[in-house]
C-alpha cells in the first residue's frame, strides 16, 4: 500500500531533529519516498517547508543537506506552477509565490528610520479605509 504524502511528512517531523544513524537513514528515506510523491495544494506545503527548512539549517550530513534543498526548489517550483484560486489558500503562510500582506508599527518605522541604510517609502494602502492625512493626524506630533 502507497504511503500518504501527510504520513511520511508525519514520519519527517518526528525524526528531523535526531541524529543518530538510524535516524539518518530514515530520513533520506523518507526524503526519496516524499521526492517522488505528488505534492498537495493544502497547508500541510507549510509544515513541509518547515521541516526541510530545519533540516537545511541543521544538516547531519551533506546528502541529506542537499535532498533537502532539492525538496525545497521542487515546492518552490511547484507554487510557482499552482493555479491562482489553490494559491488564496496559502497567502500569508510565507510560502514562495504567496501573496503576504505586512502592516509596521509607528516605532518601527522611526528604528528603520533612523537607520541610514534602511531607505523606506510607502509603495501603497491596502483597502485603506483611513486617508494618509488623517494617518498622518494621528501618527504625527503638531
Amino acid at each position: 500500500m502507497k504511503t500518504s504524502f501527510k504520513e511520511l511528512l508525519n514520519n519527517l517531523k518526528k525524526v528531523c531533529n535526531k541524529y543518530d544513524l538510524e535516524n539518518e537513514q530514515l530520513k533520506k528515506q523518507l526524503l526519496n519516498e516524499l521526492k517522488i510523491a505528488k505534492l498537495p495544494t493544502t497547508n500541510l506545503l507549510i509544515d513541509y517547508q518547515n521541516v526541510l527548512l530545519f533540516i537545511v539549517a541543521h544538516p547531519s550530513n551533506q546528502l541529506l543537506l542537499e535532498a533537502a534543498e532539492e525538496e525545497l526548489t521542487r515546492l518552490s517550483l511547484n507554487l510557482k506552477r499552482m493555479s491562482k484560486t489553490d494559491l488564496l489558500k496559502l497567502d500569508n503562510t510565507g510560502l514562495p509565490y504567496t501573496k503576504s500582506l505586512s502592516t509596521f508599527t509607528h516605532d518601527l518605522l522611526n528604528w528603520y528610520k533612523a537607520d541610514e541604510d534602511v531607505l523606506l517609502k510607502i509603495d501603497s494602502f491596502y483597502n485603506a479605509t483611513v486617508s494618509l492625512n488623517d494617518a498622518l493626524a494621528l501618527t504625527v506630533p503638531s
